[in-house]
């Protein structure tokens, strides 16, 4: 999968080629207009994403806000992450068959949805996927899926850091070697202890 280090929509589209940017922001508006109201659009996993927005739904089943929907280019098709199609069988059922009626190939995983051009999406019924999820929808799916035992507090879509991962590696790596010898010697004093 192609990542974006973009922070804001706008920079994304703006570093794709004019032919690519110009079917992006087709499928961007066809979402952005079907999408229910409540959910936020952010740069997430260096894609475009629709989140549920942390005050909505605070806590996660890994830290970070739950995207319904997510879009971006790939290196030979376009992506359209759909949490409907995944957690809805019968929203997934509907949207398949409307495949099948106009006779179109779909080419799709668990919720990704690959097209090579616009022509080649079925965009009334990606207009009706879209709109099959609302925000308490979003949240009522992620809590049957994880529950609240394994959530974490979810955090902000923030803009990336300019720090680079090497940077930040060695000073963990010492954190975590200290951390080592302490837990080891407590368990050997109580080994002889027990001895004596």
């Amino acid at each position: 999968m192609v990542s974006s280090k973009a922070t804001s929509v706008a920079q994304y589209l703006k570093e794709l080629p004019a032919d690519r940017r110009a079917v992006l922001s087709a499928v961007r508006d066809l979402v952005n207009k079907h999408l229910p109201k409540g959910f936020a659009e952010v740069m997430q996993y260096g894609m475009i994403s629709w989140i549920v927005p942390p005050a909505r739904l605070p806590v996660t089943y890994n830290g970070q806000p739950y995207a319904v929907l997510a879009l971006a280019a790939q290196k030979n098709n376009f992506a359209l992450y759909s949490m409907g199609a995944y957690a809805s069988t019968g929203a997934r059922e509907v949207f398949v068959k409307a495949y099948r009626d106009a006779g179109m190939k779909l080419d799709m995983g668990g919720s990704c949805i690959r097209f090579k051009t616009l022509d080649a999406l079925l965009q009334p019924a990606v207009a009706k996927l879209v709109g099959t999820v609302s925000v308490d929808d979003a949240v009522a799916q992620h809590d049957a899926a994880h529950g609240a035992k394994k959530a974490k507090p979810a955090k902000p879509a923030k803009p990336a850091k300019p720090a680079s991962k090497k940077a930040a590696a060695p000073a963990k790596k010492k954190a975590v070697a200290k951390a080592k010898p302490a837990a080891k010697k407590k368990p050997a004093a109580k080994k002889t202890a027990a001895r004596r």
